[in-house]
């Protein structure tokens, strides 16, 4: 039984989107900006009634991250000592929500409207990066949009996921780490710290593109920028303790240690029994590499949503080559953002490539990486279409 609480939460969704996509156009004067602010928030929401009745229908870890852990009764000291990143983080972010009579669906439409200002704040950043004439702003805002139209993307931060916190982790990071005022770098700091306690290794490889943007930031005072990385290093190297603890025990990191490890959760992935594994037996690390990346391929798709997998694979393999043919010819230097998110979004891809074997779980991590692996080439190939002259508004 739903209560009034989470109809409001399901009202506040729809009006904070609107004062959220208005505010943010009066610093954008042309009207598409607007205009496709709002398709990407009705995709959005879209998606995220998808996901809400999917998972309602067939379960999943979203649902026990709107429920009160087993030692939630017992005060904030047992908060505090059975504290851990991930799910324990999510968990206690939502725990004053669900103290207070907030049921899924209200949780479902705060976690979609939080997602969304994530997915914007890419639109927005991705936007000051391509062509500012005005002969080309609708060709970069279009082009802006198409980087945040993965399906993938918004299914699986449309509802409650540790992947929404993570885009609006990325989000703030991507939008505000190169500004020079001190709101900006506390925002970007944010999503550091939502990235980390989220998921510990997307924190941890985060803190790359964060520390290289805001220790490029020559606007900034020094002592603000030194301040803020001096923090962020002592929560990455906490982070990387917990890590190590949680994935090594004792053992010292090896590469045999390492090994065991992948083995473990490749062993444990197939016990799920989904018939959606990918037979990496005999495979080198390229062809590993380029399973996760690339497949399915359109050919192995079995049902509706492999087929949808297999087409942003395509996708993002026709982008890489169109794209990769504008840079090879225009010979621009990628910007710094663009190229930093690139890598990090790489990283992951290669630490699922020794962690992941099955499509469907390839597919949720992956989704949020999806814009920043092909911004570098979309980016090439709006470049090369406003170089040409051949575009007009």
């Amino acid at each position: 039984m739903n209560g009034i609480l989470d109809w409001a939460l399901v009202a506040g969704n729809a009006l904070g989107a609107g004062a959220w996509i208005v505010y943010r156009a009066k610093d954008n004067p042309d009207p598409l900006f607007k205009w496709l602010y709002l398709t990407l928030y009705l995709i959005h929401l879209m998606l995220g009634i998808y996901f809400f009745a999917y998972v309602t229908q067939n379960g999943g870890d979203s649902i026990s991250y709107w429920q009160l852990p087993g030692y939630a009764d017992g005060g904030v000291s047992a908060w505090v000592a059975y504290y851990e990143y991930g799910s324990s983080f999510v968990q206690t972010v939502n725990a004053p929500f669900v103290w207070v009579g907030v049921g899924y669906i209200g949780g479902t439409a705060l976690y979609n409207f939080l997602s969304f200002v994530g997915i914007g704040l890419i639109y927005e950043k991705t936007g000051t990066l391509f062509p500012q004439n005005k002969r080309d702003s609708s060709l970069a805002l279009l082009f802006s949009l198409l980087v945040c139209l993965s399906p993938g993307l918004h299914f699986w931060t449309g509802g409650i996921s540790k992947e929404s916190l993570l885009i609006v982790a990325l989000g703030l990071v991507y939008r505000y780490s190169g500004r020079a005022d001190a709101k900006s770098l506390l925002l970007a700091f944010l999503g550091f710290f939502l990235a980390l306690q989220s998921r510990v290794v997307v924190g941890v490889v985060l803190a790359i593109p964060f520390l290289v943007l805001i220790l490029a930031n020559r606007n900034t005072s020094r002592s603000l920028r030194f301040a803020i990385c001096g923090v962020t290093s002592l929560m990455l190297m906490h982070g990387l303790v917990f890590l190590q603890r949680a994935l090594f025990g004792e053992d010292e990191i090896s590469v045999q240690s390492i090994t065991e490890v992948s083995e473990q959760q490749l062993g444990f992935l197939e016990g799920f029994g989904a018939n959606s594994q990918i037979n990496l037996s005999g495979m080198g690390f390229f062809e590993r590499l380029s399973a996760i990346l690339l497949r399915p391929f359109p050919w192995e798709a079995v049902d509706s949503h492999t087929l949808v997998y297999s087409l942003e694979n395509a996708f993002l393999i026709l982008v890489v080559f169109l794209g990769g043919y504008y840079l090879l010819k225009s010979k621009r230097m990628i910007p710094l953002p663009l190229l930093t998110f690139f890598v990090v979004s790489l990283m992951m891809i290669v630490i699922y490539t020794f962690t992941l074997n099955n499509y469907g779980i390839v597919y949720r991590m992956k989704s949020i990486f999806l814009p920043f692996l092909s911004l570098p080439f979309i980016w090439a190939t709006c470049i090369g279409i406003a170089d040409s002259r051949k575009f007009s508004v």
